[in-house]
């Protein structure tokens, strides 16, 4: 297994507006999962639409959510409700395709997204997520024992938004096509994305152990630093420090070991 597979990099920013956040990551273990809604990419999760789909399908699909919807309907209300259902697909009636529509975008945008790269020496995004080579990059283990950081899944970059069937796919092929595509502009970042279902946006503990090293930025105060150790000085686990540095004759980055 090569370094880059046995790791997970993620790129931050540690000015006056980010202290806080960053002092969370080193001193109580915690990341912040974002939504969707709060990415600077406006084509991000983005993914068309299609209500293709089999009578049998339809059936099954709507036969899921009646009992909940409705849990009074007897067995005649429920046909007569799933025929109407069938009839207004099969015309593409803008109402249910709106519905439709509005309920899947609900359930993605109460998901928090955490997204993790294999890349820890790529200019552009420490230009772009480690404020301008003045923040840090966290090497996380990428441990498969452990749930917190096995959850984590790559992106697909694609030309063309995905297509989202709600009827046909499940819950799990909605979230992976909706999620976890990027257009292929992005293909550098070799992108992952742990994606929390259960508890949506917001603040997640993570296993201390899974923080092994931390690189310091070739523009990173001096301050910043020494902050950063004193946090890391009463870790449970063990930290290494590395500085990224300019190549002398290349566009690239070197990270040497502290």
């Amino acid at each position: 297994m090569s370094d880059h597979d046995r790791f997970l990099y993620k790129y931050r920013m540690i000015d006056e507006e980010n202290i806080d956040r960053a002092q969370r990551i080193f001193a109580g273990n915690e990341f912040y999962f974002s939504s969707r809604d709060q990415f600077n990419d406006p084509f991000d999760c983005k993914f068309d639409y299609s209500f293709s789909a089999s009578d049998q399908e339809i059936k099954r699909y709507f036969s899921a959510g009646l009992g909940r919807k409705y849990p009074g309907f007897n067995r005649q209300q429920k046909q007569r409700w799933i025929a109407d259902a069938r009839r207004k697909i099969r015309s593409r009636d803008p109402t249910v395709e709106k519905t439709l529509r509005e309920g899947t975008e609900k359930i993605l945008s109460e998901i928090g997204i955490f997204s993790l790269t294999r890349i820890p020496d790529d200019i552009l995004m420490w230009s772009h997520y480690a404020d301008s080579h003045k923040g840090f990059c966290i090497k996380l283990l990428d441990d498969e024992k452990e749930r917190f950081i096995a959850r984590a899944q790559p992106i697909s970059y694609s030309d063309d938004y995905p297509i989202v069937n709600p009827i046909q796919d499940d819950d799990v092929l909605r979230l992976e096509k909706s999620l976890l595509t990027k257009a292929k502009h992005w293909e550098y970042e070799k992108e992952w994305r742990i994606i929390d279902h259960e508890e949506g946006p917001g603040i997640k503990k993570f296993p201390p152990h899974l923080l092994v090293g931390v690189i310091f930025g070739c523009r990173m105060r001096e301050a910043h630093k020494a902050q950063i150790r004193e946090w890391c000085t009463n870790r449970q686990a063990s930290v290494s420090f590395y500085q990224a540095r300019e190549a002398s004759h290349t566009y690239s980055l070197e990270i040497i070991e502290i």
